[in-house]
């Protein structure tokens, strides 16, 4: 019985965590590159 629920409950939850942190991640790596550019280009800017 405990080992069941444990299926049920816990590994939903494992996954969860992995698709969330994969989310974080993927989207702070997104978001960084954007910034990244978009200080490359205010700086091309204030430069010229």
């Amino acid at each position: 019985m405990g080992r069941i629920f444990a299926n049920f409950v816990l590994k939903p939850i494992v996954w969860q965590l992995i698709v969330f942190f994969f989310l974080l991640t993927t989207t702070g790596a997104v978001l960084a590159t954007i910034g990244a550019k978009a200080t490359e280009k205010l700086l091309g800017v204030i430069r010229r």
